[in-house]
């Protein structure tokens, strides 16, 4: 039999160790939210990138010329746009256009890349024309930013088991549910920039229909889907990096479980003889 001291070494040593699995882990758990996170709204981002660049490249003289010649006539004629929005040159060679809420302003190369023009008109006309569309412009950013740390908490975290046939206390089931649902309300704070951006998009393209051909349309449209699919990428990435975190800690968890399980079987029985 054991002595008194070698059991009580063996169970503080599983303990420790114990400890280590539980930080190795949530930190598993954190590396795979991470990768998986970059990995798929990267590719997503690319694949996007590429395929609207590919668009931007094979435009012609004659389509760039219409497009900002539409871009500028829609800025002009638009009740809700005339004199409240203004276009303004690119912060920095290569940047993507883009619209500025705080200061009402398209950031856009019209001489070489207007294809997506019409999308940050949309952006403008909703915004100036919109309450609900100017709080998820406001908003969107900052909730989006927020996401990603809700699906890290059920990396952090671990799920409380009913132990001996007694019930789970309230909070403890509400910090259950929660876990359960952070990769589910890490997406829903993305839907407020999905919908900027899809409304955006729709109405550019109705101020583009009247104004370009049908080739520069579907160039426009073209452009403007493969924007939006970057979004939706970067939004199924979150939503993903948070069950791949739980299912990971979770298995992690379950494993510690059994070990303590085993260790305090152990201990009963050298008691018991």
């Amino acid at each position: 039999m054991a002595s008194i001291s070698s059991v009580s070494f063996g169970a503080n040593y599983k303990k420790e160790n114990n400890k280590k699995r539980n930080v190795m882990g949530a930190s598993m758990a954190l590396l795979a939210n991470t990768i998986t996170s970059n990995v798929v709204s990267s590719v997503t981002k690319n694949v996007a990138m590429k395929k609207g660049a590919a668009i931007v490249d094979s435009l012609t003289k004659n389509e760039i010329d219409e497009m900002s010649k539409g871009v500028t006539k829609t800025l002009t004629e638009s009740k809700v746009l005339s004199g409240k929005v203004q276009i303004l040159p690119m912060v920095f060679d290569k940047m993507q256009p883009f619209f500025v809420p705080q200061t009402n302003a398209i950031h856009i190369d019209l001489k070489n890349n207007p294809t997506s023009g019409f999308h940050e008109l949309g952006h403008a006309f909703n915004f100036n024309s919109s309450k609900i569309i100017k709080t998820m412009s406001k908003t969107g950013p900052f909730l989006l930013a927020l996401a990603p740390v809700l699906t890290i908490i059920p990396a952090l975290t671990k799920e409380t088991k009913a132990q001996n046939g007694q019930e789970l206390t309230n909070k403890e089931k509400f910090i259950n549910g929660f876990r359960k649902a952070c990769p589910f309300l890490a997406g829903a704070l993305t839907l407020p920039t999905i919908i900027d951006e899809a409304m955006a998009t729709r109405v550019g393209n109705d101020f583009a229909k009247g104004l370009l051909s049908s080739n520069a349309l579907k160039k426009v449209k073209q452009v403007n889907k493969y924007g939006l699919l970057s979004y939706l990428g970067l939004a199924g990435a979150i939503v993903l990096s948070g069950f791949v975190a739980k299912k990971i800690k979770d298995a992690s968890d379950k494993n510690l479980t059994i070990m303590a399980n085993d260790n305090a079987k152990i201990q009963k029985e050298y008691h018991q003889g």
